[in-house]
């Protein structure tokens, strides 16, 4: 049947414009600015420090020269949802590359969140040594909560900051510095610091002038004693120094449990080792481990060693960067954790975690001068299966997703896979088939329908009727039985569906590929936010998204109110007074599609630390909110004035008070309740 079919039809090669979809990018911002450019260094994903579902994202920003010339940096804690600025984090004194390494921590305050550490280099030990410091902010304020100096130093871009396990026993686990130890000639170190009492409880070193890098990786628990364990990687860069080796260590007492390497590997295997996920789903982590000087990357297993996948690397990755590998999550949305490497050209390449083929090979094409220094795994943004990642290049971050191809049937003689080139603002690649008889001859097809049954002894998982084919091509495998096809992708040709693919193998055999459904529909409406979470009426509210349409209806709290602006990603209004708490925010599309938001939440307020000195003088933080304007707060009834303050939180500083216990009486303006609302909080003096 699919033989006739087939005949009917002019073969035709995919071409361009025959598939959209939306463009990778979710939203892109750009860092202030830096003499004399910024550069991203580094990402990590913290809580949701404004309840509306998006986790928020700290970004490390140093210049893009070494540290000798420019003493600046800064890191920036952004919304999650929008890239908005939250935070913006400076050092409390003078610092060299301030933004180099940044981390989530434990809750160090005790306020729910996670709190946040950042790295810099505050003198030089020589020419190319710097001594390493680490600054601990809260992520609800923004406040300095400490800092602690290392007695290591590090190379311009080798430290590596870690949240590893609770070696002390504390409830808080323990931060691992990974850089250089001056007293053991320069080899690598690494320090396991507690971020409270900003004191080490111990630390690794290793033989005397073996210049190289350390690496840690958190684990689950491995051995059974309920503490997770560490995998540490050494990757040495001196001839004759035994690096390139993992070693699992227990987390109880760091004692080594097992050390693995691979076959045929190098000095500098292990010098960079990141979780991958669970790339064979059998129920134990696995890791990344680049080896450049074999130009290989390995995928293997976080408990035994064992190799699950490898491929060759030819040019190794960016080992001076820290995140150069790593998992991405599921980010083709076919039930496998995938994951990159950040190769020497300053690519970001994904691999499949089913497959093990490349998927997706990433440049900012547009600025050739924006290289990729750091990439980190999101988690499924806007809900469709294919989990986003965050990408840090030259002075931009971008929340960016692997929607665009999607493989299902399951494994096939054929494997059809999508590898992306796509710049900032449009989509190329190549549909790429392998599997086939050297030299045979094949056809490709693209329908805008799936299937699952046998024809002509095929496993056809396209709808081949001529209603539902879009396009098909003959093509034949070259001598690797390989055969590629570019696709440049870029507005609709049919609009509101996916688009299926397989290709097939001819002759001299017959054998089919997976398919591959081409995600190019159109994703529809979204909210993603909501500013600002509360009001007492007056203010300008916007509703942040995308998808919306140029006439929206606006329904706030049951009543149908215009819309002040509208925008695809942005619909705003006047907020209606007597607004009550948790009201409703709908916007309905011209084409119906409709979402709702809950917002203007009724205030809440926790004491960061209940006690303090009866002589007062003492920092006192208040946290939930919304705290709107004209939020007052006494203590024993004696006003206070606020430090700082956010709609999150507020600072004072405690007056003196007798000891024993006092109130402290947090007023938040209310558009419904006269007076205010009045939340007492209990504060002891010693």
């Amino acid at each position: 049947m699919f033989r006739r079919i087939l005949a009917s039809l002019s073969f035709l090669l995919v071409a361009t414009g025959l598939f959209a979809q939306s463009l990778p990018t979710r939203w892109e911002i750009t860092l202030p600015n830096l003499t004399p450019q910024p550069r991203t260094c580094d990402l990590a994903v913290v809580d949701d420090l404004d309840g509306d579902g998006f986790a928020e994202i700290l970004v490390g920003v140093k210049n893009q020269n070494h540290d000798t010339t420019y003493v600046d940096g800064f890191a920036l804690l952004v919304s999650g949802a929008d890239g908005s600025v939250i935070h913006t984090l400076s050092p409390p004194v003078a610092a060299l590359s301030f933004g180099l390494c940044v981390v989530a921590l434990d809750d160090l305050d005790g306020d729910g969140f996670r709190d946040l550490g950042v790295l810099s280099h505050r003198f030089p030990i020589s020419s190319f040594y710097y001594g390493v410091h680490v600054d601990f902010f809260s992520c609800a304020t923004g406040a300095l909560l400490g800092g602690v100096d290392s007695v290591l130093t590090s190379p311009p871009a080798a430290p590596t900051l870690e949240t590893v396990t609770d070696l002390d026993g504390d409830g808080i686990r323990e931060l691992a510095i990974c850089a250089t130890a001056p007293s053991f000639g320069g080899s690598p170190a690494i320090e396991f610091v507690n971020p409270v009492t900003q004191s080490v409880v111990t630390s690794m070193n290793y033989p005397t002038g073996a210049a190289g890098q350390a690496t840690v990786v958190r684990l689950d628990d491995r051995d059974g004693d309920g503490i997770e364990e560490l995998l540490v990687g050494l990757g040495g860069l001196t001839p004759g120094f035994p690096g390139g080796a993992l070693t699992l260590h227990s987390g109880a007492n760091l004692a080594p449990i097992t050390t693995w390497t691979v076959p045929s590997s190098g000095q500098q295997y292990a010098q960079h080792a990141r979780l991958a996920g669970d790339v064979d789903r059998d129920g134990v982590p696995d890791v990344v481990v680049p080896d450049n000087f074999f130009s290989k990357i390995y995928v293997q297993n976080a408990a035994t060693g064992a190799i699950v996948s490898q491929r060759n690397f030819p040019g190794g990755v960016q080992y001076f960067f820290h995140q150069a590998t790593g998992s991405l999550g599921d980010a083709d949305g076919d039930g496998y954790d995938d994951w990159f490497a950040i190769d020497n050209t300053a690519h970001i390449r994904v691999f499949s975690g089913r497959a093990g083929t490349e998927q997706f090979n990433w440049e900012d094409r547009v600025n050739l001068g924006n290289i990729v220094r750091a990439v980190r795994a999101y988690g499924d943004w806007n809900g469709d299966g294919m989990d986003e990642f965050l990408v840090g290049f030259g002075a931009k971050v971008s929340m960016m997703s692997m929607v665009g191809r999607r493989p299902y049937g399951g494994p096939q003689p054929l494997d059809l896979t999508w590898r992306h080139f796509g710049l900032v603002g449009s989509l190329t690649g190549d549909l790429e088939v392998s599997g086939g008889t050297p030299f045979g001859n094949g056809v490709i097809a693209a329908s805008t329908g799936a299937a699952n049954m046998t024809a002509s002894g095929f496993t056809l998982l396209i709808d081949a009727t001529p209603a539902k084919l879009v396009t098909v091509a003959g093509f034949g495998f070259n001598a690797s039985g390989k055969a590629a096809f570019g696709l440049n992708l870029s507005q609709p040709a049919i609009a509101g569906t996916s688009v299926y693919v397989q290709a097939l193998e001819t002759s001299p055999l017959i054998a089919a590929s997976n398919g591959l459904e081409l995600l190019f529909a159109d994703e529809g409406m979204r909210i993603t936010g909501i500013t600002p979470r509360g009001v007492l009426g007056g203010e300008t509210v916007t509703v942040q998204g995308f998808g919306f349409t140029p006439t929206v209806t606006l329904t706030v709290a049951g009543t149908v109110i215009p819309a002040a602006s509208v925008s695809p990603t942005a619909v705003t209004f006047i907020a209606p007074a007597g607004l009550t708490y948790d009201a409703s925010v709908q916007v309905q599309n011209s084409t119906g599609e409709a979402r709702s938001i809950v917002f203007n939440p009724a205030p809440t307020a926790t004491l960061f630390v209940t006690q303090g000195p009866a002589a007062g003088g003492n920092s006192v933080v208040v946290s939930g909110g919304p705290f709107l304007p004209g939020t007052t707060a006494t203590v024993g009834g004696v006003p206070v004035t606020f430090l700082t303050s956010t709609s999150l939180a507020f600072v004072f500083q405690a007056p003196p008070g007798p000891v024993g216990p006092a109130t402290i009486n947090v007023n938040v303006p209310s558009a419904t309740i006269p007076g205010g609302v009045n939340i007492p909080l209990t504060y002891t003096y010693l």
